[in-house]
């Protein structure tokens, strides 16, 4: 069975520090999709890369973990 190559994904998630940045990543994502630019299975893929992203404060302490999934269930 040959293997599945996926193709470059065109978008830039914005970076991830704060739980406020999570909406700006799901918003980004829903932008992209919305104008055609990535297909919702494509942003499905990008939204699992920030599955467990650490959060840290302002000291720069990790104060735990986070997804894109937290977030829509809190929305």
């Amino acid at each position: 069975m040959p293997v599945r190559k996926d193709r470059p994904v065109p978008f830039v998630l914005p970076p991830i520090e704060t739980e406020a940045d999570l909406t700006k990543a799901t918003s980004a994502l829903l932008m992209v999709v919305g104008a055609g630019d990535l297909n919702p299975s494509e942003a499905a893929e990008v939204g699992k890369l920030v599955v467990g992203v650490p959060l840290y404060d302002t000291a720069g302490e990790c104060i735990g973990l986070r997804s894109l999934a937290d977030e829509a269930s809190e929305g």
